[in-house]
């Protein structure tokens, strides 16, 4: 075979091969392609294949974990303490709410639900018969941190002038444990057990109804005596309550007319469900008149009744004891609503009559 490793240029074009060398050349050739070119075709899409069936396998091993990791956490949402699953409900998917509540309003309002669930806990370890001094102190503990956040932040808002954000928050943490306390003392009261594991938290209850009540009547004066279309209560803010409370009486009258109350709590709860439906037109009036802040405190007053009617149709249902309406309400929200109405405008005089 002629030697090409260095051709002359002047003698490239004169080179040839023979015919054996040119088979050769042709026979090596062929063995490098099927050797390497075709092998590296099949690895390509080996490879490929290997990549993606290794993705989806871990893609669906991620989704596994999810799906498990979400049906503990919702098995977690009915447990109580003491079962194997608490810690998640309060170590986890409730701690990771926290991280969505972002805004002072949502923080406060999630503040609040914590407090009624730990309230709600307490009252079926109650007529479970399961609910002994340590588990009685952790929920105490936990009702406190809870309540003092939600305090925390109503006071927060009404640095920012979000004064009916914080007279929402406040409301809705003094309904809740008003009504919550009232079917933990009425267990209590039935297992003549007052004097039992009991007795701290309704202690703390007491003080913390008082003293929110406090802080809710002083945000509703203030807010009442915005009247002007230029004052901090907007329209909007207004009629949000306003169909807020629409959706509570609805859900209340159902509880009223499906529950198997006898005749007389029947009456009763219907009867405070006509008193809220006056409030509720009062503050249509004030809202019609563009008194703003009488609405939104008459609205306020309405639901905080609707939600008394509500518990107390659920009190009957879940835990088989009546409870005092009156006691549930509170005496400042039991008026009459004709005395929140608003005062007819008189009509400036042009000067005409005789």
């Amino acid at each position: 075979m002629p030697n090409i490793s260095k051709p002359r240029t002047d003698t490239i074009e004169s080179v040839t091969l023979s015919a054996k060398e040119r088979r050769e050349m042709r026979a090596g050739l062929a063995h490098f392609l099927n050797t390497y070119a075709a092998h590296t075709y099949r690895f390509g899409w080996h490879a490929f294949f290997m990549f993606f069936r290794s993705f989806y396998g871990a893609l669906g091993t991620a989704m596994g974990m999810v799906l498990i990791a979400g049906g503990i956490s919702y098995a977690a949402e009915s447990s109580l303490p003491g079962d194997v699953l608490y810690p998640i409900k309060v170590g986890g998917t409730e701690r990771v709410r926290s991280w969505t509540a972002i805004s002072y309003e949502a923080n406060g309002a999630w503040n609040v639900t914590r407090a009624d669930r730990r309230l709600q806990e307490a009252a079926l370890l109650a007529v479970q018969g399961k609910l002994d001094s340590e588990k009685e102190a952790d929920l105490t503990s936990r009702l406190q941190k809870h309540t003092e956040e939600a305090t925390e932040t109503i006071a927060h808002l009404q640095i920012e002038k979000q004064i009916t954000a914080a007279a929402n928050t406040s409301s809705r943490l003094e309904s809740s444990l008003r009504l919550r306390g009232q079917i933990l003392t009425q267990i209590t009261e039935d297992r003549m057990d007052i004097s039992g594991p009991m007795k701290g938290m309704l202690a703390v209850i007491k003080k913390d109804v008082t003293e929110t009540t406090k802080v809710r009547t002083s945000l509703e004066e203030e807010i009442a005596e915005d009247v002007s279309d230029e004052g901090d209560i907007q329209k909007e803010e207004v009629e949000k309550k306003a169909k807020e409370l629409k959706g509570a009486l609805v859900a209340a009258w159902k509880h009223v007319k499906a529950d198997s109350f006898h005749d007389a709590l029947r009456r009763k709860a219907e009867t405070f469900l006509v008193t809220a439906k006056d409030l509720a037109d009062a503050g249509d009036a004030f809202l019609l008149a563009g008194e703003y802040g009488k609405a939104f405190t008459s609205y306020q007053k309405a639901l905080r009744i609707a939600h008394a009617v509500s518990t107390f149709s659920e009190a009957k249902t879940d835990f088989a004891i009546d409870l005092n309406l009156e006691a549930l309400i509170g005496e400042e929200d039991v008026i009459v609503a004709d005395a929140v109405k608003p005062e007819k405008k008189e009509e400036k005089s042009t000067g005409t009559e005789k």
